[in-house]
């Protein structure tokens, strides 16, 4: 980066508007940062920080990856193992209303944060300049940071005037959402199916069925051809095209499916908004292999709009090749993906929350929560009930103010420690304005594991547990397997819910208002 690139950078940004404005949703602190002006387009800028996006982060680097390839199948690639992906409530916007203005999305996006990328430390730097207030996430890594930007349709020579403390009102799109199943199930081609299946997902045990009507093999080389032969082709495209077209497909198909391999076909019904998607015991038990000509996608569509039960038939395809004679097919319903519309998202306005009787700040039991799970060895925290801030520290700056005399110099310090000490004596000048965190000695956390434990009902997960936390390396290996289980959104909503009844309690005892 030039100092040329720096000048265009920021002379894209042609207004700034900050509306600085915190909330949780679903476990994300999300800062409503405030809106910008590129030209005669809007951004609705949010920077969010996903607590378990962070922990999984963590727990991936300490891992033995070597160790994690040797045993890598298409079952833990499906299930995400490896892959980690962050919360992002605000992806299916529909719209925007800042008080009564009501503003139409033409596209959101959402990108991490680095550090390392200069355009993002600029553009921060330009919010901070312009004001913004950073609450919520001032303590969080930027390499930890989300910036979602929702860009709002037409054109605007100005940003609309609205007050600082404006209501703000999003309202949601349509979204899917992928739940695991993994259970076992035989289908026989051409058979008959006359019972309802019932299967539970295994994140909340909700129950929903399916009723299959039928089972095929599909001769997709056989399919293809068809395709081509139609007549219609040739009004958009000229005969060589087409053939082109042909010979890429058929390269693609050699990998996949070869010349006498057929695809399975599941024709079902279900409820109005499931899709349900099937593989094979063995294709999921597998070692991963990767085609060189890519995948390729079929969308299956019954011949009937209906099925036996009289509602809208579905189709689902399982992309494994198997033989032209094949009559049992070991197979698993391994997830089902629910068409959701996420509730609304509306913060209200808000006022100063101040405690009138001795002007301090109300506690932010979810921020001092945050700062509970994340506390390092000789370190101490204290809050400033004046402004709310968490003040942090290591014990030996703390130590080295406290026994400093007035003619002693800081010479021998580097400049960050001088700074470190100077903030350390201003600590002991106002220090019956701070009070102390909880340390991470008040937590307990293999209790809270066992809590943890003890609240759920899946008996194969209990044992798993109760083995991992038993004896030395009992916190690693029971990371290891909430990870394995796929149940570490679940421990963390759970950690994060006990550490806030933590908070609680200190605010309790403490006269602080939360």
């Amino acid at each position: 980066m030039n100092i040329k690139h720096i000048q265009n950078l920021l002379s894209r940004i042609d207004e700034i508007k900050i509306i600085g404005k915190t909330a949780e949703i679903d476990g994300v602190v999300c800062n409503i940062a405030g809106i910008v002006r590129y030209g005669q387009k809007l951004r609705l800028v949010i920077l969010e920080y996903d607590e378990v996006y962070r922990q999984k982060v963590e727990e991936m680097e300490m891992s033995e990856i070597c160790e994690d390839r040797q045993q890598e199948t298409n079952r833990s690639i499906l299930k995400g193992r490896g892959r980690i992906e962050a919360a992002q409530p605000f992806i299916p916007i529909k719209s925007v209303f800042i008080n009564e203005m009501e503003f139409e999305i033409n596209v959101t996006e959402n990108r991490l944060l680095s550090f390392k990328d200069g355009e993002s430390v600029l553009f921060l730097t330009e919010l901070l300049r312009n004001g913004w207030n950073p609450e919520g996430i001032d303590y969080q890594s930027i390499d930890m940071l989300f910036l979602t930007s929702i860009e709002f349709a037409g054109d605007f020579a100005e940003i609309p005037e609205f007050d600082d403390n404006a209501k703000l009102h999003f309202t949601m799109n349509k979204d899917n959402v992928s739940y695991l199943v993994e259970q076992p199930i035989i289908l026989t081609v051409n058979g008959e199916y006359p019972e309802k299946l019932w299967f539970k997902n295994k994140e909340d045990f909700e129950e929903h069925w399916v009723q299959i009507n039928r089972v095929y093999l599909m001769d997709i080389w056989g399919e293809m051809e068809k395709n081509f032969s139609e007549p219609k082709l040739l009004e958009n495209m000229t005969k060589e095209q087409i053939d082109e077209a042909k010979r890429n497909i058929e390269k693609s198909f050699i990998d996949v499916c070869p010349k006498g391999m057929y695809y399975p076909v599941i024709e079902y019904e279900s409820e109005d908004d499931i899709s349900l998607e099937f593989h094979t015991k063995k294709f999921l038990d597998s070692k991963p292999v990767h085609h060189g000509n890519g995948s390729v996608g079929f969308i299956i569509r019954p011949d009937i709009p209906t099925g036996i039960l009289g509602m809208k038939l579905k189709a689902a395809i399982i992309q494994e090749p198997v033989l032209g004679n094949t009559d049992i097919i070991e197979a698993e319903l391994f997830q089902y993906h629910k068409t959701v519309t996420p509730k609304d998202i509306i913060l209200p306005e808000v006022e100063t929350l101040k405690e009138n009787n001795n002007d301090c700040m109300k506690v932010n039991v979810k921020e001092i929560a945050e700062r509970l799970d994340m506390q390092f060895d000789e370190w101490l925290y204290f809050l400033d009930k004046r402004t709310g801030d968490i003040f942090e520290v290591e014990e030996r700056f703390l130590r080295i103010a406290e026994e400093l005399d007035e003619d002693d110099n800081l010479e021998k310090y580097l400049d960050w420690e001088k700074n470190t000490i100077q903030c350390a004596i201003k600590f002991y000048q106002e220090e019956k304005h701070y009070i102390s965190l909880p340390s991470k000695y008040d937590i307990h956390e293999y209790q809270i594991m066992e809590d943890f434990i003890d609240s759920l009902t899946n008996t194969s997960h209990i044992n798993r547990l109760e083995r991992a936390i038993t004896g030395k390396g009992a916190f690693r290996r029971f990371k290891d397997t909430i990870n394995y289980l796929g149940i570490e959104k679940k421990w963390y909503d759970f950690k994060r819910k006990v550490l806030e009844n933590i908070v609680i309690e200190w605010c309790k005892d403490n006269d602080l208002i939360y």
